[in-house]
């Protein structure tokens, strides 16, 4: 990457918007698209990444519920449509960085996904101590 801002930048997009391989493949397909805007049916995404079906249903919803895709009422087609021009801005950093590293962001999601494990085997093992409270070791 061109600099630590960028990989911090890119590593806090892909926290907070990609929870999966798939929903990377997706956004970055849809994005590459030589017309973006075109809409996608279900089928059409999961022939083209070779990912079946119900995965990529599950993966295409995540990305319209985090504002990157958007899904024509009444129909399964979906569209890249960032809800802001941050966002796009970071899917373009992304862009940029697959194009260059695919290596690199597959490193920076493993580690996004240990975080989110790390962090929430933490909050599991907090919430418990505090349910229970602290074993007396003498009973």
């Amino acid at each position: 990457m061109s600099s630590e801002s960028s990989a911090d930048e890119l590593r806090k997009f892909l926290a907070e918007h990609i929870a999966g391989y798939e929903e990377l493949e997706l956004l970055v397909w849809f994005a590459s698209e030589p017309q973006p805007t075109q809409a996608h049916t279900v089928e059409q995404a999961a022939g083209a990444l070779s990912i079946p079906i119900p995965t990529v249903l599950a993966a295409l919803e995540s990305l319209v519920v985090c504002g990157l895709l958007a899904r024509s009422i009444g129909a399964y087609t979906y569209v890249y449509a960032p809800r802001n021009e941050a966002s796009r801005a970071s899917v373009a950093l992304l862009l940029q960085e697959y194009a260059r590293n695919r290596v690199r962001v597959i490193g920076l999601m493993t580690e996004s996904s240990l975080n989110r494990l790390r962090n929430s085997a933490l909050h599991t093992f907090v919430g418990r101590l505090r349910a229970h409270g602290p074993h007396d070791e003498e009973e």
